[in-house]
């Protein structure tokens, strides 16, 4: 993510996934943990940091000054069975993953 205007730019990451209204806890998400950061960075040397570890909030927002960059890490996790049944066994309460789109939408606005 680069912010390529002259002014300091407030960023907001939305991740829209429609199992989540099945599930406790989202299985994509936006990494906002410092901690998470570091050892990914650890893991993957590919992976440039950011400019600070706290930068995004819980929320997925972020500030990024003129022509400042950040890589952004999302994160795919489910405890549920990924077994894969027919169409017909796949309980509407979410038990087992199927396919789904996920959106993930960016929005900006210059300060």
């Amino acid at each position: 993510m680069l912010n390529g205007s002259q002014h300091e730019t407030l960023y907001r990451i939305t991740v829209t996934d429609p199992e989540n209204q099945h599930l406790s806890q989202p299985e994509v998400s936006l990494v906002t943990n410092a901690m998470e950061w570091r050892h990914h960075l650890s893991t993957r040397r590919d992976l440039p940091p950011p400019p600070d570890f706290d930068l995004l909030t819980q929320d997925g927002a972020f500030i990024l000054k003129p022509n400042e960059s950040v890589t952004l890490l999302f994160k795919v996790l489910s405890f549920r069975n990924t077994s894969i049944v027919c169409k017909e066994q796949v309980s509407k309460e979410g038990q087992y993953m199927k396919e789904r789109g996920v959106t993930v939408q960016l929005a900006n606005r210059e300060g």
